[in-house]
């Protein structure tokens, strides 16, 4: 249903692989496992994602109890010098690999000094 095409095109484009278990995995959990993976297993860059998400719609205990998580798992103690090297060892990642390397114009978004290097800074 969410990679269903219509005569307008395709409503999402959804990566699983980027699910907590990859390709074999669900596309979702219940909000007990889902609190255990951020807690345990979650990369940094899930938990970057985390900033922005929000419960959009649902039961309105079910959204505040994804709001407790999000924030607990934000607010938890980490090793500045571990995550500043994560972030940016994934930020040059992210450069190599979505960068257009065309040095005659300017990737307002993924170069140095683009939009993905004010996000991480912000972040």
């Amino acid at each position: 249903l969410l990679t269903m095409h219509s005569a307008a095109g395709r409503l999402y484009q959804v990566d699983v692989r980027l699910g907590p278990s990859g390709k074999g995995g669900l596309l979702v959990t219940n909000i007990e496992a889902f609190a255990d993976y951020q807690r345990r297993e979650a990369w940094t860059w899930e938990h970057q994602a985390l900033l922005h998400a929000r419960a959009v719609a649902g039961a309105p205990e079910l959204c505040a109890r994804f709001e407790r998580v999000r924030l607990e798992v934000l607010c938890q103690h980490v090793r500045r010098d571990s995550l500043r090297e994560e972030v940016r060892s994934m930020r040059e990642r992210m450069r190599r690999e979505l960068s257009a390397g065309d040095a005659l114009r300017f990737d307002i978004k993924q170069d140095p000094g683009g939009i993905a290097d004010i996000e991480f800074l912000a972040q």
